[in-house]
Parts: structure tokens; C-alpha cells; sequence
């Protein structure tokens, strides 16, 4: 059972966050592996209702950590 579902818009038509190279170069030695995090959080959200107000990731914490294959004290770090 999968809990990715369709959207109304194909996934290629979104943009992850705009980066700058001194955001990139600061951020990527220090938080390597946070910064990947946060770029799969961003293709979690769940975007089927295109009229939403908030974006959301559609599962629990628990799920959520056990899908980035982190432990649940390092997630909470």
C-alpha cells in the first residue's frame, strides 16, 4: 500500500527552495545531511488540493522518520 497519491499537477512543474551559492556554501559542510533532509521534506507535501492554504506532510512523526531512515533522537536533534 502506498501513501504517495496523484496530484493535480505532475511533480516535475514544482521548484524545491530557491538557493544562493553563500546559503549553499555555508550550509552544505555544516549540515550535509539536515540540508538532504529538508529537501525530501519538501517532496513529502502532500499536494493533491491545489486550492490549499498550507502545504503539509501527510503522515506522523513517527512515519516520517522511519521514511528518512533516521533515528528518533537524531530527528528530534
Amino acid at each position: 500500500m502506498s501513501i504517495v497519491k496523484q496530484g493535480k499537477k505532475k511533480r516535475a512543474e514544482f521548484s524545491l527552495p530557491a538557493l544562493h551559492f553563500i546559503v549553499a556554501d555555508d550550509w552544505i559542510d555544516k549540515l550535509e545531511e539536515s540540508f538532504t533532509i529538508l529537501l525530501k521534506l519538501h517532496t513529502f507535501v502532500d499536494r493533491i488540493d491545489m486550492h490549499r492554504e498550507y502545504d503539509r506532510v501527510p503522515m506522523s512523526l513517527e512515519k516520517l522518520y522511519e521514511k528518512l531512515k533516521v533515528s528518533k533522537s537524531k530527528f528530534y536533534r
